[in-house]
């Protein structure tokens, strides 16, 4: 994971199985490996990321998120 210089990540949850991070503001790289039976979601605001084993990049402004998929697949959703 590389944070821009203005980017505020923090976990919500870290289990074997689980691990959930809230993306508060600003831009930062993802670079998830798959493992089986571990899943990694990413909140921005009202958007959720599912980490499916891959390299992406999320930038997160007050009124915005922009996700970019560099390489493999990921699912959002805004709730």
């Amino acid at each position: 994971i590389e944070l821009g210089p203005e980017a505020r990540l923090h976990p919500l949850l870290v289990t074997d199985q689980r691990l959930v991070f809230s993306h508060d503001i600003g831009f930062v790289r993802y670079d998830i490996v798959s493992a089986p039976g571990r899943s990694w979601t990413i909140q921005a605001g009202s958007v959720l990321v599912e980490v499916i084993g891959t390299r992406f990049t999320v930038m997160r402004t007050e009124s915005r998120v922009d996700v970019t998929l560099e390489r493999g697949s990921v699912w959002v959703r805004d709730e």
